[in-house]
């Protein structure tokens, strides 16, 4: 729909009481980064419109 009605942000959050949390984040970015960096997620973003 155009224009969107409402555009929100997401977050992903990794509670700091599970003791491995600091490795879960770590392997997030790390992971995201190289999705940015090969163009998977820009196949993925305009796979679905974006």
């Amino acid at each position: 729909m155009n224009p969107a009605l409402e555009i929100k942000e997401l977050y992903i959050v990794f509670s700091k009481k599970a003791e491995d949390y600091q490795k879960k984040l770590a392997l997030f970015n790390s992971g995201l980064k190289q999705i940015k960096e090969d163009g998977t997620m820009e196949e993925i973003m305009s796979k679905h419109g974006f």
